[in-house]
């Protein structure tokens, strides 16, 4: 049993726990949701023995965890594979740092690849794995040791629906056989795979039970999601709902110009093929959704509409000006969101959107009222003059979605502008966006969502730099052969494309 007594932990000023208490039995599958910088990730190292509290005590079965480290096994957000050596040889390697015998090593090494479903792919070197197969690597190392404690820190973020299914099945199969599991994640459909749920926000637990009694809790209907719980815990007037009211009639499309368009585009970084002959067209005010695993080519293809890539073959055009050949002609008119942060953390939110409203050239007085209008529309006023590094994930995404559309640009490129952010926040977010695709805004968006794909006009699955298929998500969901949801849809065609 683990028993976390008013545990508290501090970073500086910064106050990560206030007080935890929990409990959690031998052989549970316990979850930790909540947004980035909400203290998951503190309370997860302090349960592996990487850090201490600085008030507080955490037993597990009575021992300290630095005590009994060898009976616990972690996956860290960042796990560290050796990316220059084969599945065999990573999971050899670790062996041996865990002290295993000569004897023991080669038939656990070849029990767990098996067990994980890396059995074909032991010689294939780990920079060559999928970021679904990375994980359950990673998940491999972490058994070599035969832990009784398993813990998992958002072991499915930025891997594609297909890979988390595999992973979910793979984590429930070692709760089953009788492992206890810690995993926190970003995702409520794997929080209702556990048997208690803790929600965390600033450092500090919202509410705390099984899947039902939160539902309970909080008025939610047993066939809405976990999403709905959240936002009614952290949004107490309840004025946004996790379900999405999709509105956009595409029939507006119908008359609307053509605003992105490729013809055969391929990028190779030496021998690897990024994106391989792709052709998107995309209209004025559509919401264009790529949707792929990690590394199929979706943050390529965005960065070379953008003109900050060559193509190595094929064209763009957008806004009808080729970008391989004028680029700076259209720069005003677009904005673009990367997947990393692209504000100053040494200013503050007011300083960055001046700063980045003068680069586009805004007036004195537009700029103004410019920034007024991205401060009220994005629920910045609370932050607008606190620095950058300080902020929570979600904040500083809002902050960089407002600096990307400071200038009204036509034609906006979102690169999972979402990732690591929290339901209630997503949820703002595609209020913003809609809002753009109403006013005439373009947008392209990358997500690992399908409900934030159900919003787009259309979307493309690609896999290995290659569309797979494209189409209206109501139409995928219609004419997948048994497909449920747009979930199941993108299954199927990932295993169909990965078959051949």
């Amino acid at each position: 049993m683990i028993s976390i007594q008013n545990v508290h932990k501090h970073y500086g000023d910064v106050h990560a726990l206030k007080g935890i208490n929990l409990t959690i039995p031998d052989g549970e599958m316990f979850g930790l949701v909540g947004a980035d910088g909400a203290g998951k990730s503190s309370l997860l190292r302090m349960l592996c023995g990487l850090i201490v509290p600085n008030e507080g005590t955490i037993t597990i079965n009575g021992a300290s965890p630095r005590d009994i480290k060898h009976t616990i096994g972690y996956v860290s957000q960042l796990f560290a594979l050796y990316p220059n050596l084969s599945v065999y040889e990573n999971l050899e390697l670790y062996g041996r740092l865990y002290g295993l015998s000569k004897d023991d090593l080669h038939s656990k090494c070849d029990t767990l690849a098996e067990y994980v479903g890396l059995g074909q792919f032991k010689d294939r070197m780990a920079n060559d794995l999928s970021g679904g197969m990375k994980q359950k690597l990673a998940l491999a190392v972490a058994l070599l040791n035969t832990p009784k404690l398993l813990i998992l820190d958002e072991p499915s973020t930025d891997v594609d629906p297909l890979s988390r299914r595999e992973l979910w099945t793979l984590i429930k199969k070692i709760n089953q056989d009788g492992t206890t599991v810690v995993v926190a994640t970003p995702f409520m459909d794997e929080a209702d795979y556990c048997t208690q749920i803790a929600f965390f926000e600033a450092g500090q637990i919202l509410a705390l039970g099984t899947p039902q009694e939160l539902r309970a809790q909080t008025n939610v209907k047993a066939n809405q999601t976990l999403d709905e719980v959240y936002i009614r815990l952290v949004n107490k007037n309840n004025e946004l709902t996790a379900d999405y009211a999709v509105h956009h009639d595409f029939e507006r499309l119908t008359d609307k110009p053509i605003v992105i368009q490729t013809q055969d585009l391929v990028r190779r970084f030496g021998d690897f093929t990024a994106v391989n002959k792709l052709n998107i067209t995309i209209k004025e005010g559509e919401i264009f959704g790529l949707l792929g695993s990690n590394g199929c080519g979706k943050s390529t293809t965005i960065r070379m509409l953008c003109g900050t890539l060559t193509p190595t073959t094929g064209q763009i055009e957008v806004l009808n000006t080729d970008v391989t050949k004028h680029v700076s002609l259209i720069k005003s008119s677009i904005g673009y969101m990367s997947q990393k942060f692209s504000l100053y953390a040494d200013l503050t939110v007011m300083e960055n959107l001046t700063f980045y409203g003068r680069v586009y050239g805004l007036k004195k007085a537009e700029l103004a009222e410019r920034i007024d209008t991205v401060i009220n529309e994005l629920e910045l006023h609370d932050i607008k003059n606190r620095l950058v590094r300080e902020l929570p994930t979600g904040w500083r995404q809002r902050a960089s979605l407002g600096a990307a559309i400071l200038h009204k640009p036509a034609i906006v490129y979102l690169d999972e502008p979402t990732s690591g952010v929290d339901p209630l926040t997503r949820r703002q977010f595609w209020d913003v966006i809609n809002k753009l695709s109403d006013r005439g805004t373009t947008i392209l968006v990358t997500t690992h969502f399908m409900d934030e794909a159900e919003q787009c006009d259309r979307i493309l699955f690609m896999d290995k730099g290659s569309k797979i298929i494209e189409g209206r998500p109501k139409v995928l969901k219609e004419t997948t052969p048994g497909a449920h949801n747009l979930e199941d849809a993108f299954i199927y065609y990932m295993k169909q494309a990965r078959s051949q």
